[in-house]
């Protein structure tokens, strides 16, 4: 039998052989082919070159389907494993046998890195060698066959962020875990993705937000409550930071702040301050205000169970909605009471404990704007001198000429125990009376004088005394009223010397 009768034979030669002979005689050289046949006529030859050629298309479609089933294959699990894996784990649940790819970079196409037999035994060696020890741990599973299976057959699959020592640098990876399906059937997919990138931006960030989390609550540390508040809707949410003045508040939410502020600020504030606490929350005022600065701010007291508090509230537009406004309100009792100690020390004479000169002179201040603006109340103004305090300090030293000033003080204090007492000078003393005491101011005088005569008979401090009261139709300022006073007291100064 010739070469061409065995070729065409399909009981000798299977049709895939012939198709393999054909592709392979063709792929060399036909005419190297043809000679293998020895065919006897040119009809057989074009035959053959036709049969062949069109078996040879066959093979190659063959193939082509082969190679493109597998793209979409291979396409079909990197979509189901995301763009953006760098490795994906083929791993036989049965044998435990598994195909490693790997893509360069996200442009390129997977291709096999390597292959093994048992990708539990290899997981375990690649924990103890490469794998941040603190995230050893989550592999305890993945590296255990029968855990694996467990795991897998429960439908738990796995899903977590590690750190991969890269010459002993850990780059943070994220593995994920996908069962096979339909021709994948018994293949479980693991997927891993370099994330260090984004998982170290995540970490600054969080630090970031943790960092600015820790300054806004010790800002917020300091005010008993927030409020935030639309301006437009005068909706509002209340932030409290302790309990304490939780009673001020309207509740977490309300529908009108500036409704509720009005109620509010007739119920706790001190009857004193009121009124200008519900001026600056009126919402026109506020936004008004808002406008030509940045920030509001006003101090005031609240009065709760009977006890006065000194509050600071500051409002202050959000910069990134203006529609919003952030009101805070820190209670600021300790740091006022210290304030008004270190004033009244600065304004009290340390030898006596009255008022000194610097108190007489912000008093002096504040009752001259008064009288600027004719809003002042009626007063007098009383000089005294205590006589003789210069022969005591020459005679007997100024241990006790401090006995005698601080004797004249009492002796000024004790009658004049509802009005502000003075120090101005060494031995000289001034008060300012108003209401009541001014109302008596003649009986007043009159027991100081009393009680002079009285102490220059029996021995005792020997007190000097002027007064003078307000004028306002002449009077311009407190030192109009004084000058009048303080020429009384030198009369009298004069008076008591020269009688015996």
């Amino acid at each position: 039998m010739d070469t061409a009768s065995v070729f065409c034979n399909p009981r000798l030669i299977s049709d895939r052989a012939r198709i393999l002979i054909a592709a392979d005689l063709f792929s060399a050289n036909i005419q190297y082919g043809l000679a293998l046949f020895e065919p006897e006529d040119d009809d057989f030859i074009d035959e053959l070159e036709l049969v062949s050629y069109q078996l040879s298309s066959a093979v190659r479609s063959l193939d082509m389907l082969r190679n493109l089933n597998n793209l979409l294959t291979e396409t079909r699990l990197a979509l189901a494993m995301a763009n953006d894996y760098k490795y994906i784990y083929c791993i036989n649940k049965e044998n435990g046998g598994y195909i490693k790819y790997e893509r360069e970079r996200t442009d390129k196409d997977f291709i096999q890195k390597s292959k093994g037999t048992d990708f539990f035994a290899d997981c375990r060696k690649e924990c103890e060698s490469n794998i941040y020890e603190e995230d050893a741990a989550l592999f305890a599973d993945i590296s255990s066959k029968a855990a694996f299976l467990e795991r897998i057959a429960s439908g738990e699959l796995f899903n977590f962020d590690y750190r991969y020592l890269k010459d002993g640098i850990p780059i943070y990876h994220r593995l994920k875990t996908i069962i096979g399906k339909d021709e994948n059937e018994g293949i479980v997919f693991i997927g891993v993705t370099d994330i260090d990138k984004q998982k170290r931006y995540e970490l600054k960030a969080n630090e970031e937000r943790l960092k600015f989390a820790r300054i806004s609550n010790a800002l917020a540390s300091r005010y008993e409550l927030l409020y935030y508040i639309n301006t437009v809707t005068g909706e509002y949410s209340t932030y409290t930071s302790g309990g304490k003045y939780s009673e001020l508040s309207s509740g977490s939410h309300g529908d009108d702040f500036f409704s509720d502020a009005k109620i509010n600020a007739g119920l706790f504030t001190h009857p004193e301050d009121i009124e200008i606490v519900r001026n600056h929350l009126q919402k026109d005022k506020l936004l008004m205000m808002l406008k030509e600065d940045e920030t509001v701010s006003l101090s005031y007291r609240i009065v709760i169970n009977g006890e006065v508090q000194y509050m600071n509230m500051n409002a202050v537009r959000m910069t990134d909605d203006d529609d919003f406004v952030v009101i805070a309100v820190s209670n600021v009792t300790a740091a006022k009471l210290r304030e008004l100690e270190m004033k009244a020390e600065l304004f009290r004479d340390s030898l006596t404990g009255v008022k000194n000169k610097t108190a007489y002179s912000s008093t002096e201040k504040k009752m001259n704007s008064l009288i600027r603006e004719n809003a002042s109340e009626d007063f007098s103004v009383f000089v005294f001198d205590l006589n003789d305090l210069k022969k005591i300090n020459d005679n007997l030293g100024h241990d006790e000429g401090d006995k005698y000033i601080r004797a004249g003080s009492a002796l000024i204090c004790e009658i004049f125990n509802h009005s502000p007492v003075f120090r101005i000078g060494g031995d000289e003393f001034a008060a300012i009376l108003t209401g009541n005491d001014h109302n008596i101011r003649a009986q007043l005088k009159a027991k100081i004088k009393e009680q002079a005569e009285n102490n220059k008979r029996h021995g005792g401090v020997v007190v000097a005394v002027g007064s003078a009261d307000f004028s306002a139709d002449s009077d311009t300022c407190v030192l109009d009223v004084f000058k009048r006073a303080d020429k009384e007291m030198y009369e009298d100064k004069h008076r008591l010397k020269s009688t015996p």
